[in-house]
């Protein structure tokens, strides 16, 4: 006979709607970190830097002559010939190039180690308690910084599904592969890997009273917060 264990799935109003609130209000602050460590490499590089709600946009005037020659020149270069100033032109985009590469790996690295720190907090604190406290619960809140991973692998593939153009991955991982000349998936693909494997270890390890509140809280917070940042508050208060 198969038995059901009803406490499995009881949900928790009360803490439902905490729950669904702290994924709501963390996931603006997950994309705002994560775009401040963008920023915080490019300042370092000595860019002119704008901070956007989902964003940010660097300039300097090697960027801007660089777009000027691409712009003069733009059959040659996609053409793969010969024109005044191509040497200065390839050095350039070498710079840029490597700039890109330094402030798209801050943004991604910066979300990577807050999660990990906080998984770590996480993992010494629990080997003892039955029960979370709240700073336990702070400290499996901030390990899902983690999340970024699995949303950009889900992300990509879905809009690969919808456009039908075989572009399946998305979000910084896959540009860093494109400027390292790698598979895009080949930095996504295992970063999400491990954030299956943080994320299930997490939710193990919540108690069964709150185990499925958490899951469902997670299902709606996330694209709630996603939706009202990038739609309404985060365009009111980071206006392009």
């Amino acid at each position: 006979m198969l038995i059901i264990n009803k406490d499995k799935y009881k949900i928790s109003p009360k803490h439902l709607s905490v729950f669904i609130l702290v994924f709501m209000i963390l996931t603006p602050i997950g994309t705002l970190t994560h775009e401040l460590g963008h920023l915080i490499v490019a300042k370092h590089l000595s860019y002119d830097t704008k901070l956007h709600y989902s964003s940010i946009s660097w300039e300097s005037d090697l960027k801007k002559s660089v777009l000027d020659r691409y712009f003069k020149n733009q059959i040659e270069i996609e053409n793969n010939l010969p024109f005044t100033e191509k040497e200065i032109y390839d050095r350039d985009v070498e710079i840029i190039n490597r700039d890109d590469l330094s402030i798209l790996l801050g943004g991604v690295l910066q979300t990577i180690i807050i999660g990990s720190i906080f998984f770590i907090f996480f993992f010494h604190s629990n080997k003892k308690s039955k029960d979370l406290s709240l700073l336990q619960w702070t400290y499996i809140f901030l390990s899902l910084f983690w999340l970024r991973e699995i949303f950009n692998l889900f992300y990509g593939f879905c809009i690969g599904l919808y456009k039908g153009n075989n572009q399946f991955f998305y979000g910084d991982e896959a540009r860093i592969a494109d400027i390292l000349d790698v598979s895009k998936g080949s930095i996504l693909i295992p970063l999400a890997i491990l954030s299956f494997g943080i994320v299930f270890y997490l939710i193990k390890k919540i108690p069964l009273k709150y185990k499925f509140t958490f899951i469902i809280s997670a299902l709606i917070g996330c694209p709630l917060g996603y939706s009202f940042w990038m739609f309404i508050f985060g365009p009111l208060i980071f206006p392009r």
